[in-house]
């Protein structure tokens, strides 16, 4: 009895002298649980695909933090009993013990750029634009800010990004002045984020690329097939199976594409990707009308050149990396004339609307 006794006091002071005050932290969250009814079931998007979350990147692109959502992080959890959790709005920022914030939210008009995706009906009026991994998205995002003055930030869901001081920055490696009067835009590959907000009253943009270059390209990064060349038996293997067996990449890239193709006509822009690449008097005119901007934009597109080897200085890519010309049609070359039109065949008789829509201008040619 009195060894049970002393056990009880030792637990109950280890508890009570945790360094982590559970009552505390819990009290601190204003989200109590990722809000899982993003996922949309009443739009039915892509009825042939179950909702695949599997290496979404929630990307913080003020640093090079990346948070992946697994299947390990998600196979324990109920989503349908998940989705009915009520998550309470948000009326304040906590700030945390131990953290630092860079600046006071009030700097920024839009409180740090925060989106509260926990009251998705009340979005509205905002820009988001939506790509795939590997497809020009800092291009874009670039030459918007470059042109405007415009912040850009990835899309914030709070789950994710509450604690983390830098998120309330913009995104700005190239240091470019910025005017926070003007709306910010919100870019990231998250297209779960936008299944339930107002196709209405929210616009679009989305980088249309190849569909072959842009998985090729997220599968050689993935596994790290580099140099290409060295693993092409390998890498056409995987290429094919990731389309026909309908991989996750691949799902992905079918989800972003639907998610596109049921947004308003009227509140939705599609930039081509070779267009970013090396047609700037070609998209530049249609975005800035898009976004409602009237910043002047001639002298940009005159010094595109300059502007893609400044950026891609800056991130350190390869030679073949994205806004070089050399890689519209780079990565095909690894993979043989019957597979790319094998997958063309599968892709235009499985998603005969999508193909034509969007998909069919990148068919193999004999």
């Amino acid at each position: 009895m009195t060894s049970y006794f002393i056990d009880t006091v030792i637990l109950t002071f280890i508890i009570i002298t945790s360094p982590v005050n559970l009552n505390a932290f819990e009290e601190n969250f204003s989200i109590k649980t990722n809000d899982l009814s993003l996922i949309s079931e009443e739009e039915n998007l892509l009825p042939q695909i179950e909702p695949c979350m599997i290496d979404c990147m929630a990307t913080d692109l003020t640093s090079t933090r990346l948070e992946k959502l697994t299947p390990s992080s998600i196979e324990d959890i109920d989503i349908e009993e998940a989705s009915q959790i009520e998550v309470e709005p948000i009326t304040e920022i906590p700030t945390p013990a131990k953290v630092v914030q860079p600046k006071l939210l009030t700097d920024f008009p839009d409180l740090g750029g925060i989106l509260d995706f926990s009251n998705h009906r009340n979005i509205s009026n905002t820009c988001f634009i939506l790509t795939n991994p590997k497809s020009g998205t800092h291009l874009l995002t670039y030459s918007i800010m470059k042109i405007t003055g415009r912040p850009v930030r990835g899309r914030l869901p709070l789950w994710h990004f509450l604690y983390d001081p830098s998120c309330f920055e913009p995104e700005n490696i190239m240091n470019y002045p910025l005017d926070f009067t003007k709306p910010t835009i919100y870019i990231g590959h998250e297209y779960f984020t936008l299944m339930k907000i107002s196709k209405d009253k929210n616009k679009l943009i989305f980088i249309n690329r190849d569909y072959k270059e842009n998985l090729l390209s997220q599968i050689i990064t993935s596994k790290n097939l580099f140099p290409a060349q060295n693993y092409q038996e390998i890498l056409e293997d995987l290429f094919k199976e990731e389309i026909t067996q309908e991989g996750p990449v691949f799902k992905e890239f079918l989800y972003r594409l639907q998610v596109f193709d049921k947004w308003n006509p009227s509140c939705r822009c599609l930039v081509e990707f070779q267009d970013l690449v090396k047609h700037p008097e070609c998209f530049i005119p249609k975005v800035m009308e898009f976004i409602e901007d009237t910043s002047e934009y001639q002298n940009f597109i005159e010094n595109y050149d300059s502007f893609k080897k400044e950026l891609l200085t800056q991130y350190r890519f390869r030679d073949n990396g994205t806004g070089s010309e050399s890689n519209l049609k780079f990565f095909r070359q690894f993979i043989s004339k019957e597979t790319l039109h094998e997958v063309d065949d599968y892709i235009s008789t499985t998603y005969p609307v999508l193909w034509e829509q969007y998909l069919q201008k990148f068919q193999e040619q004999d």
